[in-house]
């Protein structure tokens, strides 16, 4: 997670939903899936 002085600053914030087997994605692997969404938005 971001620290709150992370998240004030941010413009945006965005989720990615994961199932109940992950507890969390790396950067490089976040990252992957963000560029993913929008290079098809």
């Amino acid at each position: 997670g971001l620290t709150m002085a992370a998240e004030q600053i941010a413009d945006i914030r965005a989720r990615i939903p994961m199932t109940s087997e992950v507890d969390s994605l790396n950067l490089a692997t976040a990252t992957g899936i963000a560029l993913h969404y929008f290079s098809r938005s």
